[in-house]
């Protein structure tokens, strides 16, 4: 093979596979070869507790349904992001947690890049293109576009959830085999519903939607084409959309039947995290009004849901030379995407989001403007892969006019820059310096323009030229704002954690924001003393590392009146009233004016208490009795709701006593003895799927003292059961066995078919 094949070879599919590997191990080292992982911000109080979780329940043969540790017992499973049900997930089961959770980051990563090569060289060769998917131009296409989606500052920053990389490495795949499925049909459609359950099995809601509002996009653009019947494409399209959430459907009965009970509402998501107004600087001058923040960081004042979302300098040139060059319905519809998603991005700024609010009430439910860059991250890649291809597939008589556009768009781009620069230095932001940073992009724009003039000659530095063009856009997205991906020695999750609290979740911690999150300086920059602080204050959800219940945790779903009751005082710094503590079994709360210091009470209450006299009240003012400390008394009375009158025969104090048997995370068991009918509290949120049995006969359970359990006993000697019963994951479970089912005999089926046109 001669050297220039030799180049050529890493941007055929398979090279590009392997180029994409070396690529990853070069901006990640520490993680793949020094065995360090992540841990800043929501990777270390969120993403890597709950994967630690999962596997332990995984190697006690356990489901996990339902949560004990936080909330006062909340459902797990049907949080979705939780990923419980995600096949991949044995990539940190089978290996230590610590390293694999970085692994499997990384491996999604990959698959991004690959996914964004396989997608682009689809569409170039059957959309835009002739159908030659061997040749250069389109492996070189392809190749930008994969690294320019897998890397940028957006995905870089999507390390720290697990859930939403890994929607984020199907996306591209979700979106390449549903476009092949209405178009080809056959074995393809059962391709594009497993990948796209795949993907609903991640549980990133927004990364979903807007796979599906690209999808829906280029599903349009097609209809114009005509290539297949509107008809055909439509029930393909149908069907390939209905199968993927029937696979998901064990996971996502759950999750709407939790939502039903949680926080959020048509009102919850506000414009808060929005991109701000001069947010669009960002795509050309990634640290124009950026601060540095923890270890180096840099952050958007007022918008923290990512530190970056530079799309590479050179994207902007090569997309603006494919709507230049080529004509069509789908560069046009996908332009279109483009400019509304980062309008929307822009929230009250951009005055198109209360707008589409108010006409969409639904979208409330989601939170944080900014995300509606995701679209744009996928499509301008997109387009800057078939710019590539445009340049290189142009006739020798269009070389000058093609060269001319690409100077003026570069001559422009850096115009562009050049003010920016000039406004940030005469109105300077605290603690922003962009100076260096643009001379850099400014740089690689004029690099990237050589090299593309190169290629667009045809010379015979072609293939080389095109390798480095694809890692210059690495090397920008991997230097245009310090490492936003911070690692640390994976030992310090494994610090104080004994496994054995997992046996033992009778009492109950209560932190405040103070106690939980730090506040020295020092702490803040460095990763050991910053993740040890965490988990001594049990920061997020650091104590399901070692199974220490507390009343609060971090979570997108939280039942609506635990939300109410015990998350307002933990994040507005208030005081739990000690009768509530006590009834919520509270052994440790924060001892005030102190930091990570948590003061033993010692009247707290048992899990189970029985004998009390029911008072009977609406929901709002069994939450103010409730939250008080002088009216309500734990000891002597439950509250239940006004429905509870005239069905519970119980009226006063009585003398009975409940005794603890087993403890399970889906199976509480104790015995009650009691000298008159008598009403039994349980500490634990109130949930539909929790059911009673009174020696094995199923009795009511109601909801007490606001947002809890309580159930009525007969006199004498009793064994209740409460068992977590969830119907909706059952049913879900019949219909994504059902599915996978038919999945599998349709591909049996067609397997033997060739598919016209297919392309890797």
């Amino acid at each position: 093979m001669t050297p220039v094949r030799n180049l050529e070879f890493w941007l055929t599919p398979r090279g590009f596979a392997g180029l994409a590997a070396l690529l990853i191990l070069a901006a990640f080292p520490q993680v793949l070869i020094s065995g360090d992982t992540f841990f800043f911000r929501d990777y270390a109080l969120f993403g890597y507790p709950l994967a630690h979780y999962d596997r332990i329940c995984f190697w006690r043969g356990e489901l996990p349904l339902w949560n004990p540790y936080n909330d006062c017992g909340m459902p797990y499973l049907a949080q979705w992001n939780t990923m419980v049900l995600y096949p991949l997930n044995l990539v940190y089961y089978v290996i230590p947690a610590e390293w694999g959770v970085g692994f499997f980051c990384l491996l999604h990563l990959w698959l991004a890049a690959v996914g964004m090569h396989a997608c682009t060289r689809y569409l170039l060769t059957q959309v835009f293109g002739d159908g030659d998917a061997d040749g250069f131009p389109v492996n070189l296409a392809a190749s930008v576009s994969g690294v320019l989606f897998a890397f940028n500052g957006l995905s870089l920053n999507c390390l720290m959830w697990p859930n939403n990389i890994a929607a984020l490495g199907w996306m591209p795949w979700v979106i390449h085999l549903t476009v092949r499925a209405w178009r080809d049909g056959g074995r393809i459609i059962p391709l594009a519903a497993l990948l796209g359950g795949l993907q609903l099995l991640t549980g990133a809601p927004e990364f979903i939607l807007f796979t599906w509002l690209i999808i829906g996009t280029l599903f349009g653009a097609d209809l114009f084409s005509r290539k297949v019947t509107a008809r055909t494409m439509l029930v393909r399209l149908t069907l390939a959309g209905g199968l993927a959430g029937g696979l998901a459907m064990a996971q996502l009965l759950p999750f709407l039947e939790l939502l039903q009970h949680a926080q959020r509402g048509t009102n919850y998501g506000d414009t808060s995290w929005a991109m701000p107004g001069w947010g669009w600087a960002n795509f050309l001058v990634p640290q124009f009004y950026l601060s540095p923040w923890n270890f180096g960081v840099m952050i958007q004042p007022g918008q923290y849901w990512t530190s970056s979302y530079y799309l590479g300098i050179l994207t902007w040139l090569l997309a603006g030379i494919a709507l230049l060059r080529l004509k069509g319905i789908h560069l046009r519809l996908l332009g279109l995407l483009i400019f509304t998603t980062l309008i929307l991005a822009l929230g009250d700024d951009g005055w198109l989001y209360p707008k589409l609010h108010r006409v969409f009430p639904a979208l409330g439910f989601l939170r944080f403007p900014i995300k509606f860059v995701v679209p744009a991250m996928f499509a301008l890649p997109l387009l800057a892969g078939i710019g590539t291809w445009a340049l290189l597939k142009i006739l020798p008589n269009e070389r000058r006019k093609a060269t001319n556009q690409m100077i003026l768009m570069a001559g422009f781009l850096l115009t562009l820059i050049a003010v920016l620069t000039w406004f940030a230095m005469a109105f300077p932001w605290p603690d922003s310096h962009c100076l260096h940073n643009s001379i850099e992009r400014g740089v690689i724009l004029i690099i990237g323009l050589l090299l593309l003039w190169q290629l667009c000659r045809q010379s015979a530095w072609a293939v080389p030229c095109g390798l480095g063009l694809v890692v210059l856009v690495w090397a920008d997205a991997m230097t245009h704002v310090p490492n936003q991906n911070p690692t640390v020695a994976p030992w310090v999750y494994t610090l104080d954690t004994p496994t054995e609290k997992y046996d033992r979740e009778l009492t109950r911690l209560f932190g405040r924001m103070t106690t939980e999150f730090h506040s020295w300086e020092s702490v803040r920059h460095d990763p050991v003393s910053d993740v040890t602080s965490k988990l001594l204050g049990y920061y997020g959800n650091l104590n399901l590392l070692d199974g220490t219940a507390k009343l609060n945790g971090t979570f997108s779903l939280h039942q609506r009146e635990i939300y109410q009751l015990i998350l307002a005082a933990h994040f507005t710094q208030s005081r739990l009233p000690d009768p509530l503590a006590d009834f919520l079994s509270v052994a440790s709360a924060p001892e005030p004016g102190k930091q990570y210091s948590f003061l033993v009470r010692t009247n707290w209450l048992p899990l189970i208490t029985a004998g009390q006299a029911p008072v009977f009240l609406a929901a709002s003012n069994a939450s103010e009795k409730v939250f008080s400390d002088n009216q309500f008394d734990p000891r002597r009375e439950i509250v239940l709701p006004l429905e509870a009158k005239g069905i519970i025969t119980v009226t006063n104090a009585t003398k009975a006593t409940a005794k603890l048997i087993t403890y399970t995370h889906h199976q509480i068991e104790f015995e009650v003895s009691a000298a008159q009918p008598a009403l039994v509290a349980i500490a634990q949120s109130h949930y539909p799927a929790w059911h009673a049995w009174v020696d094995g006969r199923e009795t009511r359970l109601w909801k007490a003292n606001y947002a809890f359990q309580a159930l009525e006993v007969p006199a004498g000697k009793h064994r209740v059961t409460l068992r977590y019963v969830d119907r909706a994951f059952l049913g879900g479970m019949v219909v994504s066995i059902v599915s996978l089912l038919i999945l599998s005999i349709w591909y049996a089926k067609f397997s033997r078919r060739r598919i016209p046109g297919a392309t890797t």
